[in-house]
């Protein structure tokens, strides 16, 4: 995968957080080519300019990969391609667990910055946490939803009746 200046992959590399972090670590900064092992670096002998990547910079670098390929794909006339405002214009993301390796920090921040892309974005998460970032919530226990609403909503429920609330209780208060 190959990051370049002035590519969907550029402008989303800086909202994960990878332009300031990652990329600077990088042989080749952007134009770094990037494999996902060893064995795909062939006979080649990995060199000590080698960066190897964390579990969250790998999720990170994913997650700009596929918003920069749905940016190229978008023929929404609306859309951007220069900036992170309604680059995602007209497109759905179904993202599963993205946030799992991310610090809290991390999370937020990829998350305020997808709001602004105008895209419908539906995030599937175990972490709990996740669900104060959300529009609307829907809870699901042994395959089924038991409860929707937003956070604030499910939280004024109470412990009692929502176990959105209890989870968040017990994370916060326990």
């Amino acid at each position: 995968y190959l990051i370049q200046h002035h590519t969907p992959g550029f402008l989303f590399s800086k909202i994960t957080g990878l332009y300031g972090t990652l990329i600077r670590r990088l042989p080749s900064k952007m134009n770094t080519v990037v494999t996902g092992n060893e064995e795909d670096l062939g006979k080649a002998a990995v060199d000590p300019s080698t960066t190897f990547l964390s579990p969250a910079e790998w999720s990170k670098l994913l997650l700009a990969k596929v918003i920069a390929q749905t940016i190229a794909d978008n023929d929404n006339p609306m859309a951007s391609t220069d900036k992170i405002e309604n680059s995602l214009m007209g497109s759905v993301l179904l993202l599963d667990d993205v946030a799992v390796l991310l610090s809290e920090v991390e999370e937020a921040k990829a998350i305020r910055e997808l709001r602004q892309t105008g895209a419908a974005t539906v995030i599937s998460s175990n972490k709990w946490a996740t669900g104060r970032f959300a529009d609307r919530i829907a809870v699901v226990k042994d395959g089924a939803i038991v409860e929707v609403g937003s956070h604030n909503e499910l939280i004024a429920r109470g412990p009692q009746q929502s176990l959105y609330a209890a989870k968040w209780h017990a994370m916060t208060m326990g």
